[in-house]
């Protein structure tokens, strides 16, 4: 007796990988690259790299990338690092030569690239942003998508209400249609009465190539730019048709590790959940379980609440606080950073609750001192 195969849960499903955001509050960080190929400690790895770790553990071989802002560093990283691992190709998709002027906005990067999907045989799109770090097993995702039959699935997060204020924030029934959908609210819905937790849209996306058929060339009409979040998201929630999917906590009841890296304070944070005090070793183990990189990041911790984004050097008696330091510094004996006004700051950029030093930064302040 033959025994019926299964189908594989990846057919027609395809990655769409967003990689072309410049980083505007990231400022010199992201001056000669995008934001996805930032490195992420002094291992080699970029950012971009947890993204596309998580769809090589979920077993696909095929990934469109889709590139802007400055895409040279980032495609040269992704051809040496992870074109072995891909064997069925990543598509690079350029938007200067896709569409005059480029992506205008995240669903338009969806518009330009809808013809090859469909050429592809695309049934359902997996849309990943490159410039954050998630703990997701995608594979449970994809089921809930086909399962639901919904038009379009998203990944929810929760995070603490204040932070939600960043993000769009969501209201999800019982059924799993989301209800409402704000963006970057004032006061942000709570999940349950004074939990003081909300739950936020992550920017990971399934759609149904046929339904983006359907709707985005009249969502572009007229329009400079379209994105998914405050277009093609609210076209499916006047649908009723937009699906939640939580990430779901661990077996020790631990929330999924997510963080969207937006801002210098984002970029830090992340940086210290991987980091190892210097001289020491890293505290507990990485945040990420269904996540399998070759090698950890490797980020050094430097200061209190310090850590260097690369490889580089500090001199044991720099003071450093809430300070970030860009790839291949070399900080001065004597460095004290604390915040405003105090020692060398005036020559260090600060933003939020971060301190920001580049080498050029550095160079600047010793031209000036000398």
């Amino acid at each position: 007796m033959l025994t019926q195969k299964r189908p594989n849960l990846l057919n027609g499903c395809l990655p769409m990988v967003l990689a072309g955001g410049r980083g505007k509050r990231l400022y010199e960080l992201t001056e000669e690259s995008c934001k996805p190929a930032l490195p992420f400690g002094a291992g080699g790895q970029r950012l971009v790299d947890f993204t596309l770790a998580s769809l090589r553990a979920a077993g696909f071989t095929r990934a469109i990338i889709a590139t802007q802002y400055r895409p040279a560093p980032l495609i040269r990283h992704l051809r040496d690092k992870w074109a072995d691992a891909f064997p069925d190709g990543l598509l690079i998709r350029d938007a200067t030569r896709l569409s005059r002027g480029g992506y205008r906005g995240t669903a338009h990067a969806l518009l330009a690239n809808l013809n090859l999907l469909e050429r592809e045989g695309v049934n359902d799109v997996l849309v990943m942003p490159a410039d954050q770090i998630c703990d997701i097993d995608l594979r449970p995702f994809i089921q809930h998508h086909r399962l639901s039959d919904a038009p379009a699935t998203l990944v929810a997060a929760t995070l603490s209400s204040s932070d939600a204020e960043h993000h769009s924030v969501l209201e999800v029934a019982r059924d799993g249609h989301v209800s409402a959908l704000t963006h970057r609210p004032n006061a942000p819905a709570e999940i349950g009465e004074n939990s003081g937790r909300s739950l936020v849209a992550t920017g990971i996306y399934l759609f149904k190539t046929a339904w983006l058929r359907k709707e985005l060339p009249d969502l572009s009409l007229g329009r400079f730019d379209i994105s998914i979040e405050a277009d093609l998201l609210e076209a499916a929630l006047r649908e009723k048709a937009l699906q939640a999917y939580r990430l779901p906590r661990s077996d020790a009841g631990r929330e999924a590790y997510w963080r969207d890296i937006d801002t210098l304070d984002d970029y830090r944070s992340a940086l210290l959940d991987f980091a190892a005090p210097q001289g020491g070793t890293a505290r507990g183990s990485p945040p990420l379980s269904c996540l399998h990189l070759e090698a950890q990041p490797g980020v050094i911790g430097v200061g209190r609440r310090s850590a260097l984004t690369a490889k580089g050097a500090v001199s044991r008696d720099c003071h450093l606080t809430d300070t970030l330091l860009a790839p291949d510094v070399s900080l001065p004996a004597g460095t004290i950073v604390e915040g405003i006004g105090r020692t060398n700051m005036r020559w260090f950029r600060r933003s939020g609750d971060t301190n920001l030093i580049t080498q050029a930064m550095v160079d600047r302040s010793r031209e000036r001192l000398h």
